[in-house]
């Protein structure tokens, strides 16, 4: 199931766990970016068929009770249309997008199956000023292989129970007015159980093995726009605790998501004597705002911590300048990475 975007938490792991005397473990989901990321200005996208058509009886195989039998078609000619279309959907969800719309009669006029050929520069130019779009997300090649693995249920029996494993591999370009073309590579391996069907059915409708490919070229779709599309990961993060009465009470406050209470909690920490009570209570801020979203602030207090640990000469406060530097990058990442 797809998550739909919020503007920086989207979830909390209410169950704490103390991993040392002096810490609490949480998580929380984080956006991340898209594998290839689309230039800015790349709002309106066309999805672009450019593909010749898989031969019928290329990479087919079906093997029945552990025996391959003769090699078997397919007709995969509108395989590119379900990919292109099922992106173009895929896609829509992705919010730095205005438009995604797809063009699923072939450019690929006069090419063969088996070498790519890719759009001129004047055809690419063309196309973007004929659809008024920005960008063309160009499908150069599609590649179905398939093995359909039967099993009889029983010695004599009639029907059999199947189960298909395709490897869908396809190759992409994209095109941007004065810009070099980007080329890119998306396979992965899909398995289908069919379930149980007649042997005859099994051998004489091909149809339904056609039907079930083009199926698995309309969820691979999926797996294309996964690379476009930020991604929610879960990330740790740590609370430090004390023998504190405002580190504690500030803990118990954030463990009932009361993110502002906290942080007022661990304001008035700020005063101790203890050094090690101070950085501790910036440290815990700063993870407050960044559930709160401020990435700014949440940077800011880890700055505070840092520079707190740096009176302190000891090994555990290099330590800790390590720990939050190495925070400080991702709450940056997290701040530069905002819709």
């Amino acid at each position: 199931m797809r998550m739909k975007r919020l503007s920086f938490v989207l979830f909390l792991s209410l169950s704490f766990m103390s991993v040392c005397a002096q810490q609490w473990h949480t998580t929380i989901e984080i956006l991340t970016p898209a594998k290839i990321k689309l230039p800015e200005e790349a709002k309106d996208i066309l999805l672009v068929n450019n593909t010749v058509p898989q031969p019928k009886d290329l990479g087919h195989s079906l093997i029945v009770d552990g025996r391959q039998l003769s090699n078997q078609e397919a007709d995969l000619s509108t395989a590119a249309l379900h990919l292109l279309v099922s992106t173009s959907n895929e896609m829509s969800t992705n919010p730095q997008l205005r438009s995604v719309s797809s063009l699923t009669d072939s450019q690929n006029k006069s090419g063969s199956f088996y070498t790519k050929k890719f759009l001129s520069t004047s055809q690419a130019n063309q196309l973007c000023k004929d659809y008024m779009v920005d960008a063309l997300l160009v499908l150069d090649q599609l590649v179905i292989y398939d093995v359909e693995m039967a099993v009889s249920e029983s010695s004599g029996s009639s029907e059999v129970n199947v189960t298909d494993e395709a490897y869908v591999n396809s190759n992409w370009s994209i095109y941007m007015s004065n810009k070099q073309p980007v080329h890119f590579q998306v396979s992965d391996t899909l398995i289908a159980d069919e379930g149980k069907i007649s042997f005859l059915q099994l051998l004489r409708d091909d149809s339904r093995r056609q039907a079930l490919l083009l199926d698995m070229a309309a969820m691979f779709s999926q797996t294309v726009a996964e690379n476009f599309i930020p991604q929610w990961e879960t990330a740790d993060r740590y609370l430090y605790d004390e023998n504190d009465k405002n580190i504690r009470q500030g803990i118990e406050y954030f463990r009932r998501q009361q993110w502002q209470a906290a942080i007022d909690e661990w304001t008035l920490a700020i005063g101790a004597k203890k050094k090690r009570t101070r950085a501790y209570a910036a440290a815990n801020i700063a993870v407050a705002q960044e559930f709160l979203g401020n990435f700014d602030e949440s940077i800011s207090w880890t700055n505070t911590a840092i520079d707190i640990w740096k009176t302190v000469n000891n090994s555990t406060a290099l330590q800790q300048q390590v720990n939050l530097k190495y925070y400080i990058k991702q709450l940056q990442m997290r701040k530069d990475f905002q819709f």
